[in-house]
């Protein structure tokens, strides 16, 4: 056997021991979560995100179809998806894919950070089966309420959820879609680290604003949290 091909054999040799150390690290950072919950949590995250479309197209067509010399006895509407009736039978309203006014659902709607390429449901409690799928919400009011709306989420080493969340800065964008399709923008005003156990950046005292807090854990420093204070944008 030549020089070259002995080359050959151990450069391929190195990529697939490479390979297979990918392969172990991905699998020990990927959270086995239930796949019955995993299935339903993003079958209503799915749902959301058609309301949150159908939401903006019917702003849209609302913007569109305004005229100056045009006057309609239904001019002072405006679409409201918080408060669509649905039980009338001509609109179809998506929670959870399920119609009736007992409607359960586990997802509270949906959080994106287009800087750092996330895009997940948030969950409507925290618990540990439902950290290993999602971000779950911590505390606070209802989603665009007044007060602290706290999202924690795990720092993946597989870039998922909030891994990269130390990225964001001052006057970044946040997106937060409540589960009737509401999207409303929040803008970062304030970053920092905080132990463990100090639960201070749960405070709901906003002095009347609509915020929302973002956590998750710092893995070069195992006792420290990251902390991202967002305010929605009026």
């Amino acid at each position: 056997m030549s020089n070259g091909e002995k080359q050959l054999i151990h450069v391929l040799l190195i990529i697939i021991a490479l390979a297979s150390l990918i392969l172990v690290v991905r699998i020990k950072f990927t959270p086995q979560y239930d796949p019955e919950i995993y299935k339903r949590v993003y079958s209503e995250y799915e749902n959301i995100i058609e309301v949150s479309q159908e939401t903006e197209t019917n702003e849209e067509s609302n913007v569109n179809t305004t005229d100056e010399n045009h006057t309609n006895d239904n001019d002072n509407d405006t679409f409201d998806a918080d408060n669509i009736n649905i039980n009338d039978e001509n609109t179809t309203y998506r929670v959870s894919g399920i119609t009736s006014e007992n409607t359960t659902y586990t997802v509270d709607g949906k959080i994106a950070i287009p800087k750092i390429k996330v895009s997940y449901p948030i969950i409507n409690e925290t618990n540990d089966e439902y950290l290993k799928i999602a971000p779950t919400k911590l505390a606070g009011p209802q989603m665009h309420e007044v007060g602290n709306y706290c999202i924690a989420g795990h720092n993946y080493d597989n870039n998922q959820f909030f891994s990269k969340l130390s990225q964001l800065e001052i006057n970044d964008r946040v997106y937060l879609t409540s589960k009737s399709g509401k999207k409303m923008v929040y803008l970062v005003y304030d970053k920092y680290s905080v132990n463990e156990d100090d639960l201070s950046c749960l405070d709901q005292d906003t002095n009347g604003r609509i915020e929302s807090t973002l956590i998750t854990c710092i893995n070069s420093q195992k006792q420290k949290r990251l902390v991202v204070k967002c305010r929605m944008l009026s």
